[in-house]
């Protein structure tokens, strides 16, 4: 090998590893575990005992007193002689639950959080946390189950909204009281909330707790719920740069979802030219702070990226990594498609932006019908479904967006989306659970069971019953339907691949491509001058 060749391969080479190291440290950047907060972990690592207290109440008899005993937070509803109003009815037309006109919706009362140090709750201990609030029930669907969800704002005397640290998640005064009834498991909204926040931002934080209802001197057991951050902005929700009056673009937090006259909705040109499911509302800024020329703005700039998704002249609708942080929206598709949340994508969907930075899609939201969990519908886990959805109808067109589905998927199935890994979380959280979801079951399993799911064939033929009479046949089916779905992933990955419409193959980073030719003509020219010498 001549002077030349060796110092041209040296310097190749040397670009080379340059190159490789660059694309690893971000992907190690991308890939380092979040340090997030997982209560059932840190609970047991406390040494908390999941078999304090009764397992049972007697027939229709849920009063409990001070002595009422668990290892979980408690928390206390007074309503102090209000009633929380049904405030919402169902519009068959628009298929949604509506505010009726002149209700407000929420009452005041207060509340009490009971949470020691060493997980040893009564009813009798000191509250660390009593405050006024505002609450209602929340919820579409769900506003017409017995086991109520719960939107509190907490207020100060004077009625203005106030911020407290509820269980260490963050100063805010928006929170929520989740449970769904149509998850007899208790699990799905927690596992999807936790084991997803390890690598995606912003997933809120939730907490389980046993709610009792306060009426007079006396208590009402409610059940096991989820105390949880609403989506918002904020220093520890969605952190997003603070919307400022004197500027000409903002930061901003929508929601894709039915409308809702209670938001300010988005006249966006997917939504107008019925291009898209559903309706974007701005939830920040909101209020005041939503001025026109803010609302203007978002709506143009959101129209500026379903202009370029929904274009079909391909050099246009390529540049959609311009506009969109694609990795939030490939781990988005695969987090819902490995649960088979399918209302995802059109149904409580967030997207949000920084001043001056790319569209992201999350926090996720919404997990109670994930695996399988709807009453009419029977998921054949030998297909994927979420490619059809709002906006990912057409990134999947995108030779690039589906390899990097592959890529993502492969990395997952070997952490957090395993087989081993989702199952051995499920049952170490319903130890942890212990005796709180056999009182919940106490409580509400005449309902639980009574919810009828459809009886429908599957693929070949077979008529599946999902209706059961105990916890455990709720719990393993979950399981299995995972266990099965996520083997079928891949080759439909692959399909999608195969039949995109845009694939001029190997797009790179042009920047970066650019760049490494720049660098690699530079290097040609200086070892031609030293071989020259």
């Amino acid at each position: 090998m001549s002077k030349y060749s060796k110092i041209v391969t040296l310097i190749v080479g040397g670009c080379l590893i340059t190159a490789i190291g660059f694309t690893l440290f971000n992907h190690t950047n991308a890939e380092e575990e979040s340090q997030r907060y997982q209560q059932h972990v840190e609970y047991m690592e406390d040494g908390a005992d999941p078999t304090l207290g009764v397992t049972e109440f007697a027939d229709g008899d849920y009063s409990v007193d001070e002595s009422f005993e668990t290892h979980l937070p408690i928390v206390v509803i007074d309503l102090e002689g209000n009633e929380i109003p049904d405030a919402y009815t169902y519009d068959h037309d628009e298929e949604r639950f509506v505010l009726e006109d002149g209700v407000d919706p929420y009452v005041t009362g207060s509340i009490s959080i009971i949470n020691s140090d060493d997980h040893d709750n009564t009813l009798g201990d000191d509250a660390e946390t009593v405050s006024k609030m505002r609450i209602k029930y929340r919820g579409n669907s769900s506003l017409d189950y017995a086991k109520h969800q719960y939107k509190i704002e907490l207020v100060d005397e004077d009625g203005n909204s106030k911020d407290e640290d509820i269980l260490g998640m963050g100063e805010e005064s928006d929170w929520i009281l989740n449970i769904s009834m149509l998850d007899q498991t208790l699990l799905r909204n927690y596992m999807a909330y936790n084991i997803c926040g390890q690598f995606m931002d912003y997933v809120p934080d939730v907490q389980y707790c046993e709610v009792v209802i306060k009426n007079g001197d006396s208590y009402e057991y409610e059940g096991v719920y989820l105390m949880m951050e609403s989506v918002k902005q904020g220093n520890d929700r969605v952190d997003i740069k603070d919307s400022k009056d004197n500027s000409s673009i903002t930061s901003y937090l929508v929601r894709r979802d039915r409308y809702d006259e209670e938001d300010i909705m988005l006249e966006t040109y997917a939504t107008m030219n019925d291009l898209s499911y559903g309706w974007l509302a701005l939830r920040y800024p909101n209020g005041d702070d939503a001025t026109d020329s803010i609302i203007d703005y978002v709506t143009d700039d959101i129209s500026k990226i379903e202009k370029v998704i929904y274009s079909d002249d391909e050099e246009t609708f390529m540049s959609y990594g311009e506009y969109i942080d694609e990795d939030s929206f490939v781990d988005y598709f695969l987090i819902n498609e490995f649960l088979t949340n399918y209302d995802a994508g059109n149904n409580s969907t967030y997207y949000y932006k920084d001043q001056g930075g790319k569209l992201y899609i999350g926090p996720i939201w919404d997990y109670d019908n994930d695996l399988d969990n709807m009453g009419g519908y029977l998921l054949d886990p030998e297909i994927i479904s979420f490619e059809g959805n709002a906006w990912f109808d057409k990134l999947i067109q995108s030779e690039d967006f589906d390899k990097k589905l592959i890529s993502r998927y492969k990395e997952l199935r070997e952490t957090y989306f395993s087989d081993e890994y989702f199952c051995d979380y499920a049952d170490d959280v319903l130890a942890f659970l212990g005796n709180a979801q056999k009182r919940d079951w106490s409580r509400w399993s005449d309902e639980y069971t009574s919810y009828e799911f459809s009886l429908i064939e599957d693929s070949d033929g077979v008529v599946i019953d999902r209706n059961y009479d105990d916890y455990n046949s709720y719990f393993q089916r979950m399981k299995d339907v995972f266990v099965e779905h996520a083997s079928y992933i891949y080759p439909n990955l692959q399909e999608l691949l195969e039949e995109c419409r845009y694939k001029d193959a190997y797009r790179i980073n042009y920047g970066l491509g650019l760049g490494f030719v720049l660098v690699l003509l530079i290097a040609i020219v200086v070892a031609r001058r030293k071989a020259a010498r």
